[in-house]
């Protein structure tokens, strides 16, 4: 049956749901505060389409972090727990949000989390690309990462470790510390041999 479906804001996840639903017939109308779309989407992702970033926040190291932040003016996740009188609901949906954060936790459903998450943005990541496949949308796509260049070149991959950044940029603060950083340039990697459907096995070998 066609429904009438209204979407509250354009960013990544309005626009793919109503073009999805649009495509199931439904009348879909979209709603945002501003002019166009994707206004408010992150502006520092640099066009590259990826999975690795699945991990969640979930863990008790992450909590200690948090405290610690917590009494830091260049935390790099400013976080108030103190109540806001004035905004009722605000401060409620705050101390749930904790309280379901510290309950995840304690429940230790940081790995099955990650790998949801892990396999949602797999899925994602091929409707991205069906969209653009079924609409015809052409853009300076690159299905090849590094690793997949260097097996049809032939050539070696080359691994290379920072030393030091921990103390250059902390994880804990926002703050840069000028400083030289030690390079090291570990031996190559042949692949010769290798196939593209054998990768994730090459790179978790030991």
């Amino acid at each position: 049956m066609k429904k009438n479906v209204a979407v509250i804001g354009a960013g990544v996840l309005g626009v793919n749901t109503a073009y999805f639903l649009a495509k199931k017939n439904q009348n879909v109308t979209v709603f945002d505060t501003h002019k166009y779309a994707g206004m408010e989407t992150s502006y520092s992702n640099g066009a590259q389409i990826s999975v690795c970033n699945s991990e969640t926040w979930t863990q008790w190291d992450n909590v200690k972090k948090g405290i610690q932040w917590i009494f830091k003016d260049d935390a790099p996740l400013l976080f108030n727990p103190m109540p806001n009188l004035f905004r009722p609901y605000d401060t409620y949906s705050k101390y749930m949000w904790m309280i379901n954060f510290f309950i995840t936790t304690a429940l230790g459903k940081y790995k099955k989390n990650s790998e949801n998450a892990f396999a949602i943005s797999l899925k994602s990541r091929d409707l991205y690309f069906k969209i653009a496949d079924e609409e015809g949308i052409e853009f300076d796509l690159m299905k090849k990462g590094i690793v997949h260049l260097a097996i049809q070149t032939g050539l070696p991959i080359i691994p290379v470790v920072f030393h030091d950044a921990d103390l250059r940029w902390p994880s804990d603060t926002m703050r840069v510390h000028p400083g030289a950083l030690r390079l090291q340039v570990l031996p190559p990697i042949d692949t010769k041999g290798w196939k593209d459907h054998n990768i994730h096995f090459r790179m978790t070998k030991k």
